[in-house]
């Protein structure tokens, strides 16, 4: 490297990456039943479920969007065999 003008540099580079492989279920929302989560939202009594106190009408709300989605939206298993994303993209 002494007098040259065009200078070279060699590295090597060492890297593991961590894999993930799990079995999750999430909500298959395409394969929903809405006429039957409309239908019941049009019988609940809004007046009974949502009062003057914000924070008990929003956990009701909130139960009762949790309860529907649990009766009609179907589930399916996502399996991940791939690598897990790097912080720096």
């Amino acid at each position: 490297m002494g007098t040259s003008d065009h200078n070279m540099v060699f590295f090597s580079l060492h890297h593991e990456q961590a894999t993930l492989k799990n079995k999750r279920q999430v909500g298959d929302y395409c394969r929903g039943d809405y006429d039957s989560i409309r239908a019941k939202l049009s019988t609940i009594d809004w007046d009974l479920l949502i009062s003057d106190d914000m924070d008990s009408s929003w956990k009701a709300f909130k139960q009762l969007l949790l309860d529907l989605e649990t009766e009609f939206i179907p589930e399916k298993n996502i399996v991940n065999n791939g690598h897990l994303k790097s912080q720096y993209g």
